[in-house]
């Protein structure tokens, strides 16, 4: 879980189930959706990609949260001078965090690349 700072301060997570909806909410016509084509879309600032994450990653906390409230919301963040690549930042750390991705330094754990 990790706090993102939208018009208050909000708690954003990812279980697996929601990286499952994630990816399907997401996939494109004949495509199959990964985790690592959802990390890839939201690197594109990919603003459906970004907005479906928050959606899903707060709703836990806000059940009467809508897709209108959290456009609402990334607009007043923007209108505060906020960056869609700090939204980006946040999810893709709120989906390490909830270890649905693994960090880059876990990722060379696991598979190291070649020194030459």
């Amino acid at each position: 879980m990790m706090d993102l700072t939208l018009e208050t301060v909000r708690a954003l997570r990812f279980s697996v189930r929601d990286a499952r909806d994630l990816c399907s909410r997401l996939s494109r016509t004949g495509e199959v959706c990964t985790v690592l084509k959802l990390v890839t879309r939201l690197a594109e600032i990919d603003l459906d990609a970004i907005t479906v994450c928050l959606f899903i990653g707060l709703s836990h906390t806000d059940k009467r949260l809508t897709g209108e409230k959290v456009d609402d919301l990334v607009d007043q963040f923007l209108a505060r001078g906020g960056e869609l690549y700090d939204l980006m930042g946040a999810i893709i750390e709120a989906l390490q965090t909830s270890r649905v991705i693994r960090t880059p330094k876990e990722a060379r754990a696991v598979d190291p690349t070649p020194t030459s």
